[in-house]
Parts: C-alpha cells; structure tokens; sequence
C-alpha cells in the first residue's frame, strides 16, 4: 500500500518533530503528556534545532594558526567539511567553491561547526 504522505512534503521542521517526538514518547516519565502536548513539544525542539542552525560560526572559534599562510578564508560545508581558500570562495547548492584564479585548499578542521553552510564563511582579519 503506498503511503499517502509524499516525501517532497515533509519539511525539516517536520523532519526534527518527528526525532523529537520519538524522544519524548519514549521517556517513561513522560508518558502522562497529551497528544497535544507531546506535538506541541516536539515542534518547540524542532524549531530551536533550526534556530541552532542558523547561528553564524563564531569569528574566534576559528585558529588561524592551524591555516596554510597563504589562506585568507575559511568555510564549512553542508557535510560539514571545511576547508582553507586562496579567495574568498562562493556556496553554490551547498559547498564552497572558488572561481578562476582561485584554488581550493587542503582541507581544515571544522572546528565543530554544526550550522549552516551559508554561515560559516569566515574571513581571515574578520576575527
């Protein structure tokens, strides 16, 4: 039997609420909740996790100590790997790419970033 929700429709929103809520039933302790508020709950957690995302890298959380000499940027992309750049690199669908004259660099710790990739751009002297 198909099922009659369409993937294409599920948000990550409704993606995090899903974990959420699965954490929540599953807490013994909270098994009196309604319905309602398990839902509720859930959607809170939800949306502090998106929220979480969109927090920029911090400038200091950056060591620049760790960078070639050369690099003038750093940034992280969506699978989080990150890497040094030559030129202050451009986010197409999710990864850091430079344009010509540019190069991509050997590849940098992410220094735990966990946001999103169009906020971690950082450039060196920005700090």
């Amino acid at each position: 039997m198909p099922n009659k929700y369409n993937e294409a429709q599920i948000s990550l929103r409704d993606y995090f609420a899903g974990l959420a809520m699965q954490a929540i039933i599953a807490n013994p302790s909270l098994d009196t909740l309604a319905p309602s508020d398990v839902s509720s709950d859930a959607y809170n957690q939800a949306d502090a996790m998106l929220a979480e995302r969109t927090k920029a890298i911090p400038q200091e959380s950056i060591d620049w100590s760790k960078a070639p000499e050369w690099a003038i940027a750093h940034a992280v992309d969506s699978d989080f790997t990150a890497a040094w750049f030559d030129v202050e690199p451009e986010l197409v669908d999710g990864k850091w790419y430079v344009g010509k004259g540019g190069k991509r660099a050997q590849s940098a710790p992410n220094f735990n970033y966990q946001g999103a990739p169009e906020n971690s751009l950082i450039m060196r002297g920005a700090e």
